[in-house]
């Protein structure tokens, strides 16, 4: 159970991040469409995180073995933009206190390998807390929204390429019924987070982050700083894993691989949160989809165990 939980927390850690959490992310894909939509989104999410599991169980690594530099590389920048975007959301909420926490969470993902799994299965417990704590004070209305489930599938591949590459190595120990019940948390986790967050944007879609601004007209702006910086937390976390993962396959040297990474995104985060997500978001989702499809395909195809990056091992 606590297995399923973990990877669980591990995969909705890395889907909430600056842009879901301010709300802006919501807005962007589903600002136009029924909640439906979004529920359907979080269920294909809950099913490819399944997918995933279920090849980490069978294979070593999700990198394609066609094409496998190319859509690597592509991953590794798409990554960066959603770490920069982290990065700048941070710093846009707490100021000059982003470096340090981001300094922070370099430490923590580079000193133990479970870095990333303790702050994730400490943080989403109260993220999800203190969401229901502003969803207490919403007046939910009912919208006639569009059915556009195209925006269902582009969300999850935004989403799912990050998540699934860093659930797959708990897949390798994980019998089929801890994958199903994870899958099911997942579905659950995500229905409660994303509906909540849909619901409370509703009456601030043209601001850069739409949740603060319900939260700050409410008299919970404290409470949305706190959910807000949670999850950047915990998806800076997952990019900065993965990040240094991809570079650890070139140079051997973790810190200085991690001060790269943390310089790099220190500059980008300059391009600003709200033009990292409107402009950055919408392509990372098209890598998402074609790497997901890609993995998927590969491992249909040619079921033969493929060496493994460090990441994996």
């Amino acid at each position: 159970m606590f297995k399923s939980i973990k990877v669980a927390c591990i995969f909705v850690g890395t889907y909430i991040g600056a842009g879901f959490a301010t709300g802006r992310e919501i807005v962007v894909f589903f600002g136009n469409s029924s909640p439906i939509i979004l529920i359907f989104s979080c269920l294909i999410s809950a099913i490819l995180a399944m997918l995933f599991l279920i090849l980490g169980s069978e294979f070593k690594s999700i990198v394609p073995t066609k094409g496998g530099k190319v859509m690597l590389t592509a991953f590794a920048l798409a990554t960066f933009v959603v770490y920069s975007a982290m990065l700048a959301g941070s710093n846009e909420i707490v100021g000059r206190g982003s470096t340090i926490i981001a300094i922070i969470v370099v430490i923590i993902c580079t000193i133990s390998k479970q870095g990333l799994t303790i702050l994730n299965v400490a943080v989403i417990p109260f993220v999800l807390l203190l969401l229901i704590i502003l969803a207490t004070r919403l007046e939910i209305g009912i919208y006639e929204k569009g059915l556009f489930v195209q925006n269902a599938f582009a969300y999850s591949a935004l989403n799912i390429f990050l998540g699934g590459f860093l659930i797959v190595p708990q897949g390798r120990t994980m019998p089929k019924k801890q994958v199903y019940l994870s899958g099911i948390i997942i579905f659950f986790l995500l229905c409660v987070l994303s509906l909540i967050v849909y619901f409370a944007v509703q009456t601030a879609i043209y601001s850069p982050m739409p949740l603060l601004q319900v939260a700050s007209n409410l008299g919970l702006r404290q409470v949305a700083i706190v959910i807000i910086e949670l999850a950047i937390i915990t998806t800076m976390a997952g990019c900065f894993t993965a990040l240094n993962g991809i570079l650890g396959a070139i140079s051997d040297g973790k810190w200085l691989n991690a001060g790269i990474i943390l310089f790099l995104g220190l500059g980008f985060m300059n391009f600003g949160f709200e033009n990292l997500v409107n402009y950055g978001y919408p392509i990372v989702s098209i890598v998402g989809l074609l790497y997901t499809i890609s993995v998927l395909a590969t491992f249909l195809i040619n079921r033969k165990p493929k060496q493994s990056i460090p990441l994996l091992n």
